[in-house]
């Protein structure tokens, strides 16, 4: 079936088989939602809108897994969990398709007192701006995440970031595992702006990081430590 507006989802929701186009807001939003499953969709925009947004007090189990993506939309996916009292939360980004965004691919981004665990595995992210695939913790949020087996080819930005996979622990603890992934990003290295891997600990946050068999381009990794 074909959408051409913004698609709404409840608690217990699963959306699948859509063609979501053109919509003149975003493509799939949810907010403080108990498990959710978006699958299986074609996802394209009109004028810069983001694809999918989950944020709020997300609890369950979040699953995007098998959709494609692309031309017209800002961030490919955007999932914000900030619960207010931690709860269990499970996210599983999977087998998707992310290109010609004019922001970040996939962003992954808890906050508030969120407890969370991610996988982002075997996703394809293609022509992206700033980032490819973005892994964040903030507030008072401890987040593991395994970043695996996933492709990120030629993000681009004018006169920006261009960044393939990041991980950034701001302000709380966070396990980050980043393994056999493959970044192909056509751009000579610059300090903070053009590099595949970028492994960031800012202000109070601490992270432990696991980085095997990774590949990429030109650079490599780049480490950081910031006071804030």
């Amino acid at each position: 079936p074909r959408v051409t507006g913004t698609v709404t989802l409840g608690n217990n929701t699963t959306l699948g088989g859509f063609n979501i186009t053109g919509f003149a807001g975003l493509g799939v939003f949810g907010t403080g939602l108990r498990n959710v499953t978006i699958q299986d969709n074609v996802i394209t925009a009109l004028g810069g809108n983001d694809g999918i947004v989950l944020d709020g007090n997300l609890t369950g189990a979040v699953t995007i897994r098998r959709n494609a993506i692309g031309t017209g939309t800002k961030l490919g996916m955007f999932v914000a969990p900030g619960q207010a009292v931690a709860t269990p939360l499970t996210i599983d980004i999977s087998n998707n398709t992310v290109q010609n965004t004019t922001d970040t691919g996939i962003r992954v981004q808890p906050g508030g007192n969120t407890t969370a665990t991610a996988t982002i595995a075997n996703n394809t992210v293609t022509n992206t701006t700033f980032i490819g695939i973005d892994a964040i913790s903030e507030s008072n949020s401890p987040f593991r995440v395994q970043i695996d087996n996933n492709q990120v080819n030629n993000v681009q930005s004018p006169g920006g970031a261009r960044i393939g996979i990041r991980v950034i622990s701001a302000t709380a603890q966070m396990f980050a595992s980043v393994t056999n992934n493959r970044v192909a990003n056509p751009n000579a290295y610059i300090p903070n702006a053009q590099v595949e891997y970028e492994i960031v600990s800012l202000g109070t946050g601490t992270l432990c990081s696991r980085l095997l068999n990774n590949t990429a381009s030109l650079s490599g990794y780049e480490f950081r430590r910031l006071s804030g």
